[in-house]
């Protein structure tokens, strides 16, 4: 039972320390993700300059303050292993293919 008890807590540490790189990659990504959209679709169009990374993650801050965000529903059986590696394969993963989709539209548009 103590082992058990150790376990829980090395991998809640873990988990924690997960979320406090994940976080701030995630932010670094997403003002990425922005900036390369910008230049492919908005500047082309308008004529106007890209934003620097400060101010496109000031940008998303805006937009997903405004944007309700949609609510997940989790699976019961979920354990919370499962629910760190879905939040961390959302903040990851979700810009990386958001930037997939848009350089696809951009080579073929």
């Amino acid at each position: 039972m103590g082992e058990e008890s150790i376990m829980k807590k090395e991998t809640a540490v873990l988990s924690c320390l997960g979320l406090i790189v994940a976080v701030p990659l995630s932010a670094i990504m997403r003002a990425f993700v922005l900036v390369t959209m910008w230049k492919w679709f908005v500047t082309p169009t308008w004529n106007v300059t890209a934003p620097t990374p400060v101010v496109a993650y000031g940008l998303t801050l805006l937009i997903g303050m405004l944007v309700p965000s949609q609510s997940s529903v989790s699976d019961p059986t979920d354990t919370p292993k499962d629910k760190i590696q879905q939040s961390f394969g959302a903040l990851l993963l979700g810009p990386l293919l958001i930037l997939a989709l848009a350089w696809l539209v951009q080579r073929f548009a």
